[in-house]
């Protein structure tokens, strides 16, 4: 089995909802600058790094996963995360390789809550919404049920 976690962590971050709290005030946040990943959870916990203990967020799990997403004021994106690829070793046993990057960049616009990114592979539309210092999404998976992602603000 392999599964590349850059796919879903930009497509997460790019086409689904995240929440906003701007503090009070009437100005909300805004999305132009640079996310990086702090935590990855799945539904169910995990011992990826051999260490004994299960965790639901992949980032402790895995010390070479990283993912960078910047904003643009001029209305670009460029996205870079670590590609993590699964390798079976027999039924019930599995490595964990850290396979170089991906990056994929595109444009994007913002009107109201909806963000709509174009790239290579076409548009994708979904909500959005910022805090100052965070971005967080929540989507389904196929192969690890619910995903929730949080960046923040470098």
């Amino acid at each position: 089995m392999k599964f590349k976690f850059s796919m879903l962590c930009l497509t997460a971050l790019l086409v689904f909802s995240c929440s906003s709290d701007d503090e009070g005030g009437s100005e909300s946040a805004s999305i132009v600058g640079a996310w990086s990943i702090t935590s990855f959870q799945t539904s169910q916990s995990y011992d990826l790094n051999g260490d004994g203990e299960s965790s639901n967020d992949l980032v402790k799990e895995l010390d070479c996963f990283t993912s960078v997403v910047a904003f643009t004021e001029a209305g670009t994106f460029s996205s870079t995360s670590s590609n993590i690829e699964f390798m079976a070793q027999g039924e019930n046993d599995f490595t964990i390789v850290c396979d170089g990057s991906t990056t994929l960049t595109g444009t994007y616009e913002v009107d109201g809550s909806t963000l709509t990114t174009t790239d290579e592979d076409g548009s994708q539309s979904g909500d959005v919404t910022i805090t100052k210092d965070q971005l967080t999404t929540v989507v389904q998976d196929d192969d690890l049920g619910q995903v929730t992602l949080i960046f923040k603000r470098q």
